[in-house]
């Protein structure tokens, strides 16, 4: 398996901006350490990126983090939202969803600037000015 490097990327300019980050990938990483993990440092934004063939999974793991943390603020964001910004249960389970690149729409979220669901964020210009990746 690859490394997550479009959240890793998503981590770094978020962490350039003052922000805390961690990243789970629970594709080499436990489900029930995560969820203990973020009950420890109070989660209240979770990002999801997705691809087609993981987003079924994504969506079962998006549920049972709105079960466990009622004011959780779920977003998604990947190659299958970008491609399918909405559907019905995407729209259903998620508070926002990003089109596209993600660092400055995900800032506007962590701003609590971004008032819509779906946002259509603008490609980075300069992919030299983004931080190295986590």
């Amino acid at each position: 398996d690859r490394l997550p490097l479009g959240l890793l990327y998503l981590s770094s300019f978020l962490k350039s901006k003052g922000f805390k980050t961690r990243i789970w990938d629970l594709n080499h990483q436990n489900k029930e350490t995560m969820i203990k993990q973020a009950l420890k440092d109070d989660v209240k934004y979770w990002c999801f990126g997705t691809a087609t063939p993981t987003y079924s999974k994504t969506l079962e793991l998006a549920k049972e983090i709105k079960e466990q943390f009622k004011t959780a603020i779920l977003i998604a964001g990947g190659n299958h939202v970008t491609d399918n910004p909405s559907e019905i249960e995407t729209r259903l389970t998620f508070n926002h969803i990003i089109v596209g690149d993600g660092e400055n729409a995900l800032l506007d979220i962590l701003q609590e600037n971004a008032t819509q669901q779906l946002l259509y964020s603008k490609p980075v210009e300069d992919l030299d000015s983004l931080p190295m990746p986590d």
